[in-house]
């Protein structure tokens, strides 16, 4: 950052990038990939150490639902699906060990069905279901979810879930809008980064006119996102 900036710049800097953040993490991408992104999508240059520690601090302490988002902690998930606390889970299977390797090494005894390991072993004695270890290994290390417009998304890794469902969460508000548009008897003519572009003739609009347009868009919106839609501004252009 330029030492020589205003505060209102580095205000506005600062502003920027955690929009940036806030709209990159759903994705999901690595650390590596996450700094490539936001360079080329926001022109935000950041080192590797630092894309984790604003990563971090924007999930634990800013927008912490976004922590939960991910569930993608392998002790949590082994937890949950053996009804036991987290902390009998990593006496049980990692007494002595680095936790920060323990979660990979763990998902290699699932994937690879390892069933001499302490991990199927522990997974055999504590579990609170009559499935067997190998149906419970699938739902540790698999999920599913339901879109906002009450589609079941595929089984997949946790991450690849929670990815399809903001990506799907895209996809269903801008057909909702699309089709509440020309429901509505509007001429849609194409969709433009984030916004609707419709034509009207320009000698026959009123002020009423937009402020039915949207109306419309609100209302197509409101049908996937409920009270968290952000209004809409209308906005016209002599050419586009």
């Amino acid at each position: 950052m330029d030492p020589q900036q205003t505060a209102d710049e580095v205000r506005a800097h600062w502003l920027g990038m955690t929009e940036a953040l806030l709209t990159a993490l759903p994705l999901g991408l690595a650390p590596s990939l996450l700094r490539v992104y936001l360079e080329q999508e926001y022109d935000l240059v950041l080192q590797l150490k630092e894309a984790r520690l604003l990563t971090a601090i924007l999930q634990n302490e800013i927008a912490y639902e976004l922590d939960g988002f991910f569930d993608d902690d392998i002790l949590e998930r082994i937890a949950r699906q053996v009804d036991r606390p987290v902390r009998d889970v990593i006496e049980a299977l990692a007494p002595g060990q680095w936790l920060e390797s323990m979660g990979a090494a763990l998902r290699k005894d699932l994937t690879a069905r390892r069933v001499k390991s302490r991990l199927w072993r522990f997974i055999g004695q504590v579990k609170s279901s009559d499935d067997p270890p190998e149906v419970l290994a699938d739902r540790i290390l698999f999920s599913a979810a339901r879109t906002l417009a009450g589609r079941v998304t595929p089984r997949g890794w946790p991450l690849e879930t929670r990815r399809l469902q903001y990506l799907s969460a895209v996809d269903e508000v801008r057909k909702s809008v699309s089709y509440a548009i020309v429901a509505a008897g509007f001429q849609l003519v194409t969709l433009e980064d984030d916004g609707f572009v419709i034509e009207v003739e320009q000698s026959d609009t009123t002020d009423g006119d937009l402020e039915l347009i949207g109306q419309v868009v609100d209302s197509g919106a409101k049908k996937i996102l409920g009270e968290l839609t952000p209004a809409c501004r209308v906005v016209v252009v002599q050419c586009w």
